[in-house]
C-alpha cells in the first residue's frame, strides 16, 4: 500500500512538471481573426445601416405606466371599457323556444345587468362603521351570512364570503364603485365587477324542478326561502344562487357565462324553456 501511494504521488508530479513546461497551443493572431473578406465586411455595413434607424435608446422610447389608459387594454377583441358594457352572453341569449314544444312553457331565462355590481370588503375593525354607512347612502345594511337585503329601488346587499359582500345599483350603471366608495370612506375597499360577472334570471313554475337537476342544493321555499345566498357548483361552474320573489338569480364568472347558460336550457328542456 505504501508503495502504491508513493507511485500515485510521483504520476502527479510528473503530470504537473510536463503541464509546466510543455508550451501553449499556437493560436491565431488577432490580426487573423478581425480579417474578413471585403464582401463580408460589406454586407456587415450593410445591414447596420439599414437597421441603425429602427434601434433606438430603450430610454427615448419607454413611458410610464401612467400614460396609457386602463380601458386600452385589450380583452376579447374589445377594451377594459368597451366590456364593462357588452353582455357575455351576446349573440347567444337569443329570443328563443326550445324543449317540449306544446303548452305553455315551464321555464324563463334572462341575462341581469351586471354594469352595477360591485365587491365591498371591509376593513380589519371597521365592520360596524361600514353597516352605518351603507345604511345611510342605500337604506340598507350589511347582510347575515347566507343571505341578501333588498330595497324597492332594486338595490340589493348579497353576503359574498368571508369579510366579503356584492352591491348590486342597477341605477348607477357604470357609476356604482365610485359612489359606493364615496359613501363609505376609509371603512371598506370597492372593486367594481362591471363586465367580470355574468348574471342569468331563472323563472318560471317549473323553475325549481329544472335547478334541481343543475344544483346540488335544496330549492324548496321553506329550505331556501326569497333572501337567501349561496355559494355552489352548477356542472363545473362555480355559481352564486339569489333567491328572489320572482326568480332565481344564478351568477358566475365572465368567461364561464355561456357554459352556464348551455347549462341552464338543457336542464330546462323537460319543462319548454323560452329565452
Amino acid at each position: 500500500m505504501p508503495g502504491r501511494i508513493c507511485s500515485r504521488r510521483a504520476w502527479r508530479r510528473r503530470s504537473r512538471t510536463t503541464r509546466a513546461t510543455s508550451p501553449p497551443p499556437a493560436s491565431r493572431p488577432r490580426s487573423a481573426i478581425r480579417s474578413r473578406s471585403p464582401c463580408c465586411a460589406a454586407v456587415l455595413r450593410a445591414s447596420a445601416r439599414r437597421y441603425a434607424c429602427t434601434i433606438r435608446c430603450v430610454a427615448a422610447t419607454r413611458s410610464p405606466r401612467c400614460a396609457h389608459r386602463c380601458s386600452w387594454i385589450r380583452k376579447e377583441r374589445a377594451s377594459v371599457a368597451e366590456l364593462a358594457r357588452a353582455s357575455a352572453l351576446a349573440g347567444v341569449a337569443r329570443q328563443s323556444r326550445s324543449g317540449r314544444p306544446d303548452g305553455a312553457a315551464g321555464v324563463r331565462l334572462a341575462t341581469l345587468d351586471s354594469e352595477g355590481l360591485v365587491s365591498l370588503a371591509s376593513r380589519r375593525g371597521c365592520r360596524k362603521t361600514l353597516a352605518a354607512r351603507l345604511r345611510v347612502a342605500l337604506g340598507l345594511g350589511l347582510p347575515d351570512p347566507g343571505r341578501a337585503v333588498m330595497n324597492a329601488d332594486g338595490a340589493a346587499v348579497l353576503w359574498g364570503g368571508l369579510g366579503q359582500d356584492l352591491v348590486l345599483l342597477p341605477s348607477a350603471g357604470l357609476g356604482a364603485a365610485a359612489r359606493l366608495e364615496a359613501a363609505i370612506g376609509d371603512a371598506g375597499a370597492v372593486t367594481p365587477l362591471a363586465g367580470a360577472r355574468t348574471l342569468i334570471t331563472v323563472a318560471g313554475p317549473d323553475a325549481g324542478e329544472a335547478l334541481a337537476r343543475l344544483l346540488p342544493i335544496d330549492l324548496d321555499a321553506t329550505a331556501f326561502p326569497p333572501g337567501s345566498v349561496a355559494h355552489t357548483l352548477a356542472g363545473h361552474v362555480g355559481v352564486l344562487v339569489w333567491r328572489r320573489e320572482e326568480d332565481v338569480v344564478l351568477g358566475c364568472y365572465r368567461s364561464f357565462g355561456v357554459a352556464l347558460w348551455h347549462a341552464c336550457l338543457n336542464a330546462g328542456r323537460g319543462f319548454g324553456v323560452v329565452t
